[in-house]
């Protein structure tokens, strides 16, 4: 499964794409560097690092929320080996986070970016893996995917960094199901 930064950037350029933006973008995004020679560097790796999460974990609270998916797991759940897969057909999940990075000066937290991290997909058909009550997988299934990355600015807006659409998107994905407990 694919994660968040290989939706917005090519993979493992992350950080250097976002350093070299954030160094373009620091004065219009307010970005404090406190006098830190390399802190656009610590920012953007700590950025990168938040975008390593894996677009399954977005989709698995989606997917958990499904009628029919919540049917298999009430079917499944206190049976042990139940398992049921469930054809999620042509759908769109949108979710939008936002993380803040905080730099530590002398032992205190202080918060320098709020960024809104915003993720489209466009599900077509997959089959989604229950297993004794959750929901631990899906089968190969294709999506296409809108991401975006802004730095968060008063009153709700954001000042956007990075979009990038991408016409396929790897979907299959396993976690604690048969053979991987």
């Amino acid at each position: 499964m694919s994660t968040i930064a290989e939706l917005l950037f090519d993979r493992g350029a992350a950080a250097d794409q976002l350093r070299r933006l954030l160094d373009k973008r620091a004065t219009a995004l307010g970005l404090l560097t406190y006098g830190l020679a390399d802190a656009t560097r610590q920012v953007a790796d700590a950025v990168a690092g938040l975008l390593t999460m894996p677009v399954g974990n977005l989709i698995f609270h989606a997917w958990t929320k499904h009628q029919a998916i919540r049917h298999a797991c009430a079917q499944t759940a206190g049976r042990a080996g139940g398992a049921a897969s469930v054809v999620v057909a042509e759908h769109t999940l949108e979710t939008t986070h936002r993380p803040r990075v905080n730099l530590d000066i002398a032992g205190r937290q202080v918060p320098i970016l709020d960024l809104v991290v915003t993720l489209t997909l466009h599900i077509e058909s997959v089959v989604v893996t229950v297993f004794e009550g959750r929901v631990t997988g899906c089968e190969p299934g294709a999506a296409t995917s809108t991401a975006e990355l802004g730095v968060a600015r008063p009153g709700g807006d954001s000042h956007p960094l990075v979009r990038r659409e991408l016409r396929r998107v790897s979907l299959q994905w396993e976690q604690g199901g048969p053979g991987n407990r």
